[in-house]
């Protein structure tokens, strides 16, 4: 059985349960997190963990599809508990916010380990530490750029100048005006005046003179990848996902076999079965290790590559059930 563990608004996940149901495969049960609020639901510890009118059968699960299932951030039940609450605990109301998600994720991290035996996508532990995988990147070989965390302004220790990002994944936030703050990654002057001499602990990397960037979507050491030529313009240069009138190229790309080699190697070591892998190809030839996503929309490199991701993970999926009278296409 296959174990879906998501939210009622993930694409992928639904995509690959509408392509379960063209083949007439049955063996799966799906869990969103709007289930754990809308239906009664009784954890027994080291006993039955009941969800609605569904007991999960942990003997009879072969595999996890994890995506987004502790995002609470879209959950009615979670933001209500917010806002009626929101007077009663006056300027401790972020406390009370983060104490409740922290109850959920107590649970989920619960649920994770009574599935620790299966086969994750992508793994139990949800979020990667981005710079836990950066040193494992360059343990197993693989260049990255050079990189620091800093509170401090610091001298520019690149020719090509310095970049900042999230720490943490990053996330989008509305303004009281309404207005949608992303974050992407920005090119940064210390010299600025703008720029304050002490500030947040924050992420920074010399910034890498790219010949183009590579989007790698990879599941069990089968890797997907595709290029993607955004130093055409100067909006996408840091960040290709900036939006443009000029849409940018992307093709699919061979990947030279020891680079495919070292990712495997920190794959494994990090412990994760799938995911989209962030590099980029210098001028110098040389290939640099950004970072991984775990859940990140594969789409966006299947579709222009024609690569039918969602049929060969899929396939994928069926295959470890052994249902061999199920359509494999």
């Amino acid at each position: 059985m296959i174990l879906f563990l998501t939210n009622y608004w993930d694409y992928s996940t639904q995509k690959l349960i509408d392509i379960f149901k063209d083949k007439g495969f049955e063996d799966y049960m799906v869990i969103t997190t709007s289930d754990i609020f809308e239906h009664k639901m009784l954890i027994e510890i080291n006993g039955d963990v009941v969800i609605g009118d569904r007991k999960i059968d942990f003997e009879k699960i072969t595999a996890v599809w994890c995506r987004r299932f502790a995002s609470l951030d879209y959950t009615d039940h979670y933001d209500n508990a917010i806002k009626d609450n929101f007077e009663f605990f006056g300027f401790d109301s972020i406390k009370f916010k983060e104490q409740l998600r922290a109850e959920f994720l107590t649970l989920i991290s619960y649920i994770n380990y009574r599935l620790k035996d299966k086969i994750w996508y992508p793994a139990a532990s949800g979020n990667l530490n981005k710079l836990i995988v950066l040193q494992e990147a360059a343990q197993a070989g693989l260049q990255i750029p050079k990189t620091f965390i800093t509170n401090r302004s610091i001298a520019d220790s690149g020719k090509e100048g310095m970049i900042t990002k999230s720490i943490h994944d990053a996330n989008f936030m509305n303004s009281k005006n309404g207005y949608m703050m992303s974050m992407l990654t920005k090119e940064i002057d210390f010299d600025h005046p703008d720029i304050p001499s002490e500030f947040f602990p924050s992420l920074v990397q010399n910034k890498i003179d790219k010949e183009y960037e590579l989007r790698i979507f990879f599941i069990d050491e089968e890797f997907y990848p595709m290029a993607i030529f955004s130093q055409g313009q100067d909006e996408t240069k840091l960040d290709f996902r900036i939006k443009t009138d000029t849409p940018t190229r992307y093709v699919r790309y061979n990947l030279p076999e020891d680079i495919r080699t070292k990712l495997t190697i920190l794959c494994k070591k990090i412990s994760l079965r799938t995911g989209s892998i962030d590099m980029i190809k210098n001028k110098k030839g040389e290939y640099i290790f950004l970072e991984i996503n775990p859940v990140g929309q594969y789409g966006m490199t299947s579709n222009p590559c024609n690569y039918n991701l969602d049929y060969k993970i899929a396939d994928h999926l069926i295959k470890l059930c052994n249902h061999e009278n199920i359509k494999i296409s």
